[in-house]
């Protein structure tokens, strides 16, 4: 596990997280329970960040994204819904995982200044 220095700024905080999680999301892979890919230190550390890391993982999971990275854009989604409680994918996209993907990142630009 990498640890954040102090001295970070909140974005280079957020991205050594996030690419812990990736990893994370990577070995997860293989489960079906999406409890299992926010059961890490480094996603609840990125979800008590708060709103503010909103923008952050908009820009980071935007297309174009890195096919090995499918488990973790999977679950942005999940992601955002534990940090925005007023965010909620609409029913006719749900298990759809590139429509909830979209819609998750649009939500963002749209609703997160």
């Amino acid at each position: 596990m990498k640890t954040p220095q102090t001295n970070q700024t909140l974005e280079q905080k957020f991205n050594l997280l996030a690419e812990e999680w990736e990893e994370h999301c990577i070995k997860m892979a293989h489960h079906s329970r999406l409890a299992f890919f926010y059961d890490c230190s480094a996603a609840e550390q990125i979800i008590a960040m708060g709103r503010v890391v909103l923008p952050m993982i908009a820009q980071r999971y935007q297309k174009p994204r890195d096919p090995n990275f499918d488990p973790v854009y999977s679950h942005i989604t999940g992601l955002v819904e534990k940090i925005a409680q007023e965010f909620t994918i609409p029913d006719r996209i749900r298990g759809y995982y590139p429509q909830m993907e979209d819609y998750t990142i649009k939500w963002i630009h749209e609703n997160i200044k």
